[in-house]
């Protein structure tokens, strides 16, 4: 149902007391296009607008738009609860325009949220005046808003020395890094608190709140203030810090049946602005699609906070005391704390109170960098989970497990985790989905993990890094999960999916609406690859399809018949792909994905498609081949070749794993290709024109054998390195079997006042682990079998990882690495094996690379729970090949062979195809 046309009006009769300016017209809302009118509703009697960091909240009410309305409370009654609690309401009237609906009403409205936020006095919606700090909300008809709900406080709920941490950090890169802030520097009674000289040597200089020198002032620079407890960390204002973290909930007031929950891991340091930005209109998106809204907290150092000094770290810089930067985040030591209740108390709510009408078994969390380090609420019970770090003296236990229970003064004791049940009903700490933008936690990822969406930019250095190591996780334990190439680094996805083609913004949204509205599955992108062998068409859904489904789709060749092939698929059943047999040459091919697929949900396909492209302009003439008494084909080749890239193609007609050597009958070799299996395989013959004799010779080139590469010796440290505070040592499990005994990781000492522990940590590495070379482009294709065992003393969490040794100058593309993230039990071994073939994946900026296993994993503080590693092997496949038909291939650039309208194939590579 659309808003009324004369809504404007009607709500204006109303409010007409809290009208403070006339409308504003605006013949372009900066978007779509479209006239809008903005109306500014608010009571100045109760507090103005606008007041420091917070102020007053400003709620763009958006009316009249296309949107569906999913509520049945009337506009008048929530609008008059909002100017009752002291709300501003811009009353955004899209005049009932059918184009006023999601995505564009997305940008549209954040780009009015923005000339607020950003506007100069005398621009047309500078209602609030110039250059001040406002918390806006978007809020569709139909919604409300709950602001600041307390979830989490670090004082009830953290760690065990976390409120010590804090005070460490105000003594050292806090002040250090702001030194000359200015503070109010007394106690409730007026008495002037302790100074020190600063570390420039100066003295400390008394002032009044102008910073005059003032011998009877109460003010103070940071660098001269120390802090001797928790209760000395204060404000500006000289009032201790805030030790709760908050959330935000947008909502739909009475709607017909409960909804789906989207969360936004907030990584800004004032809450409000985490759904602000210009390029981050996602929020916007949710709640006009019909889901409540929720914005929670991220962990910052109380000091950090907008509201309080403004963000800070220890990066190595002047007045840096530590080095550490992370000195912003509280977050690392309380993570599984955090991130959990934020999940339990959006639950409660919903259990407790009926206004919140949730489904709260459809809670999805997207973030982006810091904001997405939440990963882990994927996993099944993410409360037993460690945390990234834990404090120094400590096993990760909080205040109340420690027996802090006491209150003193303005600090409160500690207490069990917040939201843990409604009545006798435990409540989940997990959510449904996982979005991770430019960050993320990989280690995290294991089999079960709930569907996970993945973002990045290749120019965004580590974090495109850990988002690939993210989806290597998820190939690894097929969890279903869409990965997305940006346009640019370190923001929320947007604009064009650089993989498919496809507009991402819309990607993230099927995606959800699929995991958490239960909407039909829908066909994302078609993707051919018709650059290298094997042929293949990639296919992307919005869900998860089974296999016997996509087996109803058809590869329909020009004379009307299906084309025979190979379905397979990854993340899940989110990604497939086909593999033809063959393709003929410059032939017209129709991939039809029929009305009658059906998701997992069970539901048919929304949007059944024929797609049409042409395979390569290709030539292939049959060689004349003789098999010979060890099964070599001698190849009679043509005295004439064509123009264009030129290739021998064979087919290898069983599961072999070898090398085909093309050589003369004297053995001379002119090239080869490295084979994993059934397939056809291409010599590259494009430079050897015209040198190439009458006769040559096709051959397994490897003898066949189960090859011992690679056998851990566990009675010396040959071949392992251990990580750099690492306590390993090598020594016999508990049942005597010889192993790597991992006792935990040191202290950090390169600073005094640096004492955490990182996790995960490497333990150890083994570096010749395929091979005591570097890997270089004659390898690709050799098939290699690493295994592991694995006995440990408790649970957690081990990672066990393939990676490159070698130095990058520019970040990469890693879909295919191995990564296995193994769940431990205590007192039992467990057996790991990893597949691991040389794929295409060979970059420009280096001609050989060199992998590394490497196995990390979480330690306990300081409670003795030893890890044991041992059992490491790695063999080669190589067996024998049976050769079949030879041909000579001469194929143009498909690039170029595309007959004109087709252009909407992408012909490259599929990112997960080896």
């Amino acid at each position: 149902m659309l808003c009324e046309v004369n809504a404007l009006n009607t709500l204006l009769e109303k409010f007409e007391k809290y009208v403070v300016n006339d409308t504003v017209k605006l013949d372009n809302d900066g978007y779509i296009g479209i006239s809008v009118e903005v109306t500014p509703l608010y009571d100045e009697r109760q507090g103005g607008v606008v007041d420091g960091a917070s102020g007053t909240p400003i709620i763009l009410y958006i009316i009249n738009s296309a949107l569906k309305r999913i509520a049945e409370t009337k506009d008048e009654d929530i609008v008059a609860s909002m100017l009752d609690r002291g709300y501003a309401v811009l009353l955004v009237d899209y005049l009932g325009n059918e184009l006023a609906v999601s995505p564009a009403l997305d940008y549209s409205t954040q780009g009015l949220r923005r000339k607020i936020l950003d506007s100069k006095n005398g621009d047309p919606l500078a209602f609030f005046g110039e250059g001040n700090f406002m918390q806006t909300f978007i809020v569709p008809a139909g919604y409300d808003v709950e602001l600041a709900i307390p979830y989490w406080a670090f004082d009830k709920h953290g760690a065990d020395g976390i409120l010590e941490k804090i005070t460490e950090i105000w003594n050292n890169d806090f002040k250090g890094t702001l030194g000359e802030r200015l503070i109010k520097w007394t106690d409730s009674k007026g008495k002037r608190k302790k100074t020190v000289i600063a570390r420039d040597e100066s003295e400390p200089c008394w002032c009044n709140a102008s910073g005059e020198a003032d011998e009877n002032g109460e003010y103070l620079k940071l660098k001269y203030t120390h802090a001797e407890n928790i209760t000395d960390c204060v404000k500006p204002d000289g009032t201790m810090v805030d030790l709760n973290l908050y959330m935000h909930i947008v909502y739909p007031k009475n709607p017909k049946k409960p909804v789906p929950v989207m969360c936004l891991s907030s990584s800004t340091e004032h809450l409000a602005n985490g759904a602000a930005s210009a390029d981050r209109p996602h929020f916007n998106g949710f709640v006009f699609r019909g889901y409540a809204g929720v914005m929670f907290d991220y962990g910052y150092t109380p000091m950090a906070r907008r509201d309080h000094y403004g963000y800070f770290d220890g990066y190595p810089k002047a007045g840096y005391v530590t080095g550490d930067n992370a000195t912003y985040s509280m977050s690392f030591y309380n993570d599984k704390r955090i991130f959990t209740a934020a999940m339990r108390c959006i639950r409660y709510l919903s259990l407790s109170d009926k206004k919140f009408a949730f489904d709260i078994d459809a809670i999805g969390v997207y973030g982006n960098s810091k904001g997405s380090w939440m990963t882990f609420l994927g996993e099944k019970n993410p409360e037993k989970l460690p945390s990234k770090r834990m404090l120094a003296g400590h096993h990760d236990e909080t205040r109340y497990e420690a027996g802090n229970t006491e209150t003193v003064g303005l600090v409160r004791g500690g207490e069990a985790q917040p939201w843990l049940k409604f009545g006798d009903v435990d409540i989940k700490g997990s959510a449904k989905l996982i979005y991770s933008s430019t960050g993320g936690l990989d280690e995290t990822i294991s089999k079960g993990h709930c569907p996970v969406f993945i973002s990045s930019n290749r120019r965004d250095s580590s974090c495109y890094s850990t988002s690939n190591a993210m989806y290597a996780a998820c190939l690894m334990h097929d969890v279903p999960a869409m990965n997305v190439d940006v346009n640019l680094p370190h923001t929320i996805v947007y604009d064009k999916d650089l993989v498919f083609g496809v507009d991402a913004y819309l990607e993230f949204y099927d995606f959800c609406g699929y995991y958490l509205k239960g909407d039909a599955v829908k066909l994302v992108g078609i993707k051919v690859n018709l650059e290298t062998l094997p042929y293949s068409v990639a296919i992307r859904f919005s869900g998860a399809v089974k296999k016997n489904e996509v087996e109803k789709i058809t590869l329909i060749s020009p004379d009307g018949n299906a084309v025979s092939g190979k379905w397979s698929g990854r993340c899940g059943g989110v990604d497939w792909v086909f593999t033809p047999v063959s393709l003929d040459y410059l032939a017209e091919y129709t991939l039809n994905v029929p009305e009658n697929l059906v998701g997992d949900n069970l539901k048919p396909i929304q949007n059944p498609k024929n797609f049409v492209f042409t395979s390569p302009k290709t030539s292939r003439v049959p060689l004349s081949a003789e098999k010979g008494v060890n099964g070599e084909l001698v190849v009679t080749m043509p005295t004439k070749y064509k123009e264009g890239r030129s290739y021998i193609e064979v087919d290898v007609m069983n599961d072999g794993y070898n090398r085909i050597s093309l050589s003369d009958t004297n053995g001379v070799e002119y090239a080869f290709v490295n084979t994993n299996g059934v397939g056809k395989y291409r010599l590259n013959v494009t430079d050897l024109k015209g040198t190439l004799p009458e006769k040559l010779t096709l051959s397994a080139s490897r003898k066949t054998s189960d090859a011992v590469v690679y056998n851990a010796d566990f009675n010396s440290a040959v071949g392992l390195t251990f990580g750099k505070r690492a306590k390993c040592s090598l020594s016999n499990a508990p049942d005597g079997t010889p192993a790597v005994k991992i006792d935990g990781f040191n202290t950090v000492t390169e600073h005094p006042t640096e004492e955490f522990y990182i996790y995960p940590d490497v333990a150890f590495t083994a570096d010749t682990i395929v091979s005591d070379d570097m890997l270089i482009k004659d390898d690709m294709g050799r098939s290699f079998k690493i295994s592991l065992k694995v006995y440990d003393t408790c649970t957690r969490y081990v990672k066990i990882g393939l990676s490159h040794a070698t130095a990058m100058v520019n970040s990469i593309i890693d879909y295919n690495r191995c990564q296995y993230n193994l769940v431990t039990k205590a007192g039992e071994w467990v057996e790991v094996d990893l597949d691991y073939t040389v794929y295409e994946m060979m970059y420009s900026d280096y001609e050989s690379v060199k992998k590394t296993l490497t196995v990390s994993c979480y330690g306990n503080g300081n409670e003795d729970t030893p890890l044991y590693v041992s059992g490491i092997k790695t063999e080669e496949k190589i067996s024998s090949l049976d050769l079949g038909n030879v041909c000579l291939v001469n194929e143009e650039d498909p690039k170029t062979a595309l007959p004109e309208g087709k252009s909407e194939i992408i012909c490259h590579k599929s990112p997960w195809q080896k």
